[in-house]
């Protein structure tokens, strides 16, 4: 494999595990941390068998986006092979499966397809395998290869069972993440792996038996039983050149906004979160989902962004409190030379920042699910290229966690992190990977006290899980489940919620007791002759301020729960001080090496409360709502309840 270049040591290890295991005839699972090449490792066991004399062919199966890179890959590390992308329309298709794949019969013969084959690899996506499975099932195939293969995750997934079908000689996975939720998933691939020794009909066995993962027996069983199909190394065990990352929870506090739009919603749905029903699961979900656009900005609910404009962007940005520190941060990075990768589940948040950017007067490449094949390889390749023109890339953090090298960039912004993450671990390793040179920050951006700050705690079982099953290591904490219970749902909104009213209770508190003084001095003074007008002016000034200044007060200790969070210059300064964030924490680091995101935050402990949480903590505002609203129908129709006439 000299003709791309050399290996690394440990990815000539994993070519001679991988050749090792295609002679035992076992098929296996190559699970090393994104970013460590396991495509080249691949490419070069596929050519390593074609220069052996293999004439059977290889199939490779993955999500499209990745099509083009592992296109690039095979010309710069095997281009002797004829390697066949078989995707686009149906017809595209027909044209390459009869004038690509295989060699006409000569006169007077009669050939099999399979005795025809002119080709070496064929390039695929998890569509075409279910469109086209009859045709492309006709071929033996030495090697199919599924990159990004946590897809299989699902017994139930007709892909699943149409790649069970392909007759290969060995079955290889590719995948950054063997574990993604629950050891079901886990089983389900190695099901796929070795049907006979982990069958469909011994998974409940199989699951009962590891649902707590709580002694150290237990733990090396299971890897006992994983150990001859899987390998997984990480970037910081076999990469020791590779410049080191460090993610930072940067909390983030509402804005004075988005705190009353946040409060509206949950008092709105009063009746729907104080219900005892079952059924409630939906309006739920929908309420979580509004919440958690409340905290990226007022106007994904609102839909007003009259403001995006140039005149306005002061206001616009000022109405959310994670655009206005993002502005802040990247006047920061841009002054250091950073580039940087912004990330976001939703398309419209995107969007909305692409045009805050524009506006701005900031060149801004982007990158959704909507963008397909060469246009997405055009924007990695200009942002990869014209460093002095782009320095943000905005990415969709699915479509823009697979499939692309982005290490020009050494800084990575999760502006709202992804339920999942995995996900975000993806998207981290665009730019975590070989080829970087420089330090990588992450910063994940974590609205306090809200659904946010809950969800990110709750992704953390999924980590602690994959770090006992699959990584080396053990602990005592049990699995995690993938898919949300209702009363689950519940304890993500009710974070954080009891404080929010208290605070605003506190705050109208403060604002009578504040009347009641003035109006005090208001009596004293009128008997007493003119007021000292200076020290009025100061008791208000200092009256207004005291919430802000509790707020900047508590930032400059990183943030505490209830109280708020500010970052004044130095205190943003020190959050993106590089030098610093390494020095931090480095001596916990040597001593044992946990995954980023077992260092970020503590694991999250789920509880049902006792009693009606909602009405103890909605009921007074619900009430004032209703009150409120009444007032005003009232007063729209006149005392005789009829509309009025203008």
């Amino acid at each position: 494999m000299k003709q791309g270049g050399d290996l690394f040591p440990y990815q000539l290890a994993g070519l001679n595990w991988l050749e090792f295991s295609w002679q035992k005839g076992q098929h296996v699972i190559l699970g090393d941390e994104m970013g460590l090449g396991k495509t080249v490792q691949a490419i070069s066991l596929v050519g390593s068998l074609v220069s052996r004399g293999c004439a059977v062919p290889h199939l490779v199966v993955g999500p499209l986006s990745t099509l083009l890179n592992w296109e690039r890959e095979f010309r710069k590390w095997a281009p002797h092979l004829n390697v066949i992308n078989y995707s686009g329309t149906a017809a595209d298709r027909q044209v390459i499966y009869k004038s690509e794949l295989c060699a006409p019969n000569r006169s007077g013969e009669s050939l099999p397809q399979k005795k025809r084959v002119k080709f070496h690899v064929l390039l695929t996506t998890y569509e075409m395998i279910l469109n086209d499975r009859q045709k492309l099932g006709r071929f033996d195939y030495a090697t199919l290869i599924v990159d990004e293969g946590h897809r299989l995750k699902s017994r139930n997934s007709k892909l699943f069972g149409a790649l069970k079908a392909f007759k290969c000689s060995q079955r290889i996975i590719l995948t950054g993440t063997p574990l993604q939720n629950t050891l079901e998933e886990l089983f389900m691939l190695m099901n796929f792996i070795d049907p006979k020794k982990f069958t469909e009909n011994r998974i409940e066995d199989f699951l009962e038996k590891y649902a707590d993962i709580d002694t150290k027996e237990q733990i090396d069983e299971l890897h006992r039983l994983l150990k001859p199909h899987l390998l997984r190394r990480m970037k910081h065990d076999v990469l020791k050149e590779l410049p080191p990352k460090k993610e930072q929870i940067v909390l983030v506090e509402m804005s004075h906004e988005q705190k009353d739009l946040y409060k509206a919603l949950l008092t709105k749905n009063y009746d729907l979160l104080s219900s005892k029903s079952k059924s409630k699961a939906t309006g739920m979900k929908n309420l979580l989902m509004d919440l958690r656009k409340c905290c990226l900005h007022p106007s994904l609910i609102t839909k007003n962004f009259k403001m995006m404009n140039r005149k306005k962007i002061v206001d616009f940005t000022k109405l959310s409190g994670k655009l206005e520190l993002l502005e802040r941060m990247l006047e920061k990075l841009f002054l250091g030379g950073h580039r940087v990768l912004i990330y976001s589940q939703f398309t419209t948040v995107l969007d909305m920042i692409h045009e805050w950017l524009h506006l701005k007067g900031i060149r801004v490449l982007a990158l959704d699910g909507s963008i397909k094949g060469k246009e997405r390889q055009k924007a990695v390749d200009a942002f990869n290229t014209e460093h002095e023109k782009y320095s943000v890339f905005l990415l969709s953090t699915r479509a823009g966690g697979l499939g692309i090298n982005l290490a020009t960039a050494d800084t990575v912004i999760i502006f709202d992190s992804d339920w999942n993450p995995h996900n975000d671990l993806q998207a981290q390793a665009r730019a975590h990977r070989l080829g970087q040179s420089r330090e990588v920050m992450i910063y994940r951006l974590v609205t306090r006290a809200t659904v946010e700050e809950r969800i990110v705690e709750q992704a953390k079982k999924k980590m602690v899980l994959e770090h006992l099953v699959v990584s080396k290591g053990g602990g005592n904490q049990g699995g995690a489940s993938s898919a949300l219970k209702q009363e689950e749902v519940d304890d993500i909104i009710r974070y954080g919620v009891a404080d929010l009213f208290a605070t605003n209770k506190e705050e109208n508190s403060a604002a009578n007791d504040a009347d009641a003084d003035k109006g005090a001095k208001k009596e004293g003074s009128d008997a007493e002759g003119a007021p000292g007008s200076e020290n009025g002016n100061d008791e208000e000034e200092g009256l207004g301020k005291t919430v802000a200044d509790q707020e900047k007060k508590a930032g400059r200790d990183g943030g505490n729960k209830g109280k708020g969070v500010y970052y004044d210059d130095e205190a943003l300064d020190k959050i993106l001080d590089r030098k610093l964030a390494y020095e931090q924490n480095g001596d916990e680091e040597n001593v044992e090496r946990k995954d980023d995101y077992l260092q970020a935050f503590k694991v999250a402990n789920f509880e049902i409360q006792e009693g009606n949480f909602w009405e103890d903590v909605l009921h007074d505002a619900h009430e004032e709502e209703v009150k409120s609203r009444k007032e005003v129908e009232e007063e729209e129709c006149g005392k005789g309840k009829r509309k009025r006439r203008s």
